[in-house]
């Protein structure tokens, strides 16, 4: 999945950036993945987005549902519940340098069934 959107679109994955948490998404008793994936260098460019992207498990593997760019900055993926996980967020402050970010912040997204949609952080 990953490996077809850079053929579509360029860049390369940053590999060490991926991580990967389990949950049950869709309530069957079996985990699913919730897998967090950074690409970089679309264009030529130095820039890089990260994207939110569900597999369902099941006896015969894993199954792609859906995926939501969720921006950039995500130093961690935490499971809040079967259906919500909440990123720690980078974000550039005033004084920060582009390359140096030190603003921290937490989203939580929601899996819907088919995409990660943002959900309010208490």
């Amino acid at each position: 999945m990953i490996a077809s959107e850079i053929a579509r679109d360029g860049g390369d994955e940053y590999k060490e950036g991926r991580q990967v948490k389990f949950a049950d998404l869709n309530n069957d008793g079996i985990k699913d993945a919730v897998v967090l994936y950074t690409i970089e260098g679309q264009g030529g460019g130095n820039g890089y987005f990260q994207t939110l992207a569900a597999f369902i498990g099941d006896s015969a593997g894993w199954d792609f549902r859906g995926k939501a760019v969720v921006g950039n900055g995500v130093q961690d993926i935490q499971v809040v519940d079967p259906q919500t996980v909440r990123l720690t967020v980078l974000s550039v402050g005033p004084e920060d340098a582009d390359c140096c970010p030190s603003v921290q912040s937490i989203e939580n997204y929601k899996w819907d069934g088919t995409t990660f949609l943002q959900a309010p952080t208490p």
